[in-house]
């Protein structure tokens, strides 16, 4: 069980700080010439269509993902950290359900001629997306009980 908490812990950290690397690699690459970099950055153009107009810029800095995935990375990196909220498996999963209908829905009405909704909303459905999931899996990880 010790073993499994510390495979836990570090699955954990790994997740966070990949994370954080993410969100900060638009700045990373500005200061540090690295292959590590260089392949993070080929890996997340597979991951994300990286759609310029869809993308938040900050600092005239576009952030190596779109404004959804932004998103996605940082709600792990909350739910991950915090592992909160700690819902049973039907809250958790009709969350995630609604979460998931919100972000198909968006994604459908921007092929529609009104489209664009805008960087914030799509930021926000990534991270109710994945908030909650990252933090059950965080919990799982953790071998911690949902509270109620």
């Amino acid at each position: 069980e010790k073993i499994q908490s510390w495979f836990g812990v570090a699955v954990r950290a790994i997740v966070v700080l990949f994370g954080l690397l993410v969100l900060f690699l638009p700045w990373l690459h500005a200061n540090v010439d690295s292959p590590i970099l260089w392949g993070l950055d080929a890996l997340l153009s597979l991951q994300c269509h990286r759609i310029r107009d869809r993308t938040i810029i900050l600092a005239g800095v576009p952030m190596a993902v779109c404004a959804r995935c932004t998103g996605v990375y940082i709600g792990a990196v909350i739910g991950m950290t915090f592992a909160r909220p700690r819902w049973h498996s039907l809250p958790l999963l009709a969350w995630v359900a609604v979460a998931l209908l919100i972000v198909i829905s968006d994604v459908f009405f921007e092929w529609t001629p009104m489209g664009q909704l805008g960087q914030a909303l799509r930021l926000i459905t990534g991270l109710l997306l994945a908030w909650p999931a990252a933090a059950a899996a965080a919990r799982i990880l953790s071998l911690e009980e949902p509270s109620s």
